[in-house]
């Protein structure tokens, strides 16, 4: 009927049926059908990372795991398409670490990667799956903070009832989140300022009042901090 049968494991069978009634056959060795293509899942929760040995970030990693038991090769590449490591698994995969080194052990340069995991089967049928736009960015980050009075009074009509925080950051791409923290004598936080985006300067204002809404007097300062 033309239909196609399903996967599976075949064999082939001739047989010759002579005039003189005699009949002849031969089978062949089985072999497979298979008509899918191997499965996997691939999946990163951030592609920017530095490799400078503070432990945050410090490797590209990559959760990844085998739907189909089939070979599977990852390719680590540049800006220009090279190939800069390669990675081999068996039937299972284990999860994608790489440390930003290449295939000698040299340490690659800053720029933008791609890793790409792909298999091929007995059968020809082919996979790959691919993550764009792995940054390796090691440049040293530099912010800091200034105010803007020496103190303030809240609520006394004098024209100081907030203190402006100046935040000045040079690296921008990938901020995670940032933080400001107002903290007292006892290097507790009563206060926080937080976000996600950042220019390269830009200021908050506190009102001198804790979480509570509750104005804290004493001395305190600004503690910025930016998670990438």
């Amino acid at each position: 009927d033309g239909l196609r049968v399903a996967d599976g494991e075949y064999s082939g069978k001739l047989e010759i049926l002579y005039l003189n009634g005699n009949l002849e056959s031969a089978q062949t060795d089985p072999f497979t059908l298979d008509s899918v293509a191997p499965q996997a899942k691939l999946e990163t929760e951030y592609k920017l990372f530095s490799p400078d040995g503070d432990g945050n970030k410090d490797q590209f990693v990559a959760a990844q795991e085998s739907i189909t038991d089939d070979f599977w090769i990852g390719y680590v590449r540049n800006e220009q398409g090279d190939v800069v490591r390669e990675y081999r698994w068996g039937s299972v995969l284990q999860d994608f670490n790489w440390d930003a080194k290449d295939s000698n052990g040299n340490q690659v340069p800053d720029g933008q990667y791609s890793y790409e995991l792909r298999s091929e089967d007995e059968a020809g049928n082919r996979t790959s799956y691919l993550i764009e736009d792995i940054i390796i960015d090691t440049r040293p980050t530099s912010l800091f903070a200034t105010i803007d009075l020496p103190a303030i009074a809240p609520g006394k009509d004098i024209g100081r009832d907030s203190q402006t925080i100046n935040l000045f950051i040079n690296m921008r791409e990938g901020i995670e989140t940032w933080q400001v923290d107002i903290i007292n004598n006892k290097n507790q936080s009563v206060f926080v300022y937080s976000g996600n985006t950042a220019t390269a300067s830009f200021n908050v204002n506190w009102d001198g009042k804790n979480s509570s809404g509750e104005i804290v007097e004493g001395e305190y300062r600004a503690r910025f901090s930016v998670k990438y």
